[in-house]
């Protein structure tokens, strides 16, 4: 689905911004990314951050924006908590997860 690049930097993205989980998916919650991420996909990521390491929304959009370069500059990014039970439950269905923080 993504390249070990693109793997690589989304660990390290995730680390520098204190997130403990990230998945990928389909920005309509309803089906898997394809094969490959390109400039048409539009990707959603949700993210679960380190307990009282959450940004303020003006780091959060610094940060939806640095992801882009990485997944593509249609990507949208969440937090886990920040979406109803419904949304979460229907994109864990689907999302790729691709990191959690080491125990």
């Amino acid at each position: 689905m993504i390249t070990e690049t693109q793997r690589q930097k989304i660990t390290n993205f995730c680390r520098e911004n204190h997130i403990i989980r990230f998945w990928l998916v389909d920005e309509a919650f309803d089906e898997p990314l394809p094969e490959q991420l390109e400039t048409g996909n539009l990707p959603t990521a949700i993210v679960t951050f380190r307990p009282g390491k959450v940004p303020d929304f003006f780091n959060f959009l610094d940060m939806e924006e640095e992801l882009r370069k990485t997944t593509g500059p249609g990507t949208s990014l969440y937090t886990d908590d920040g979406m109803n039970q419904w949304e979460m439950a229907l994109a864990r269905e689907t999302a790729e997860f691709y990191y959690a923080e080491p125990i």
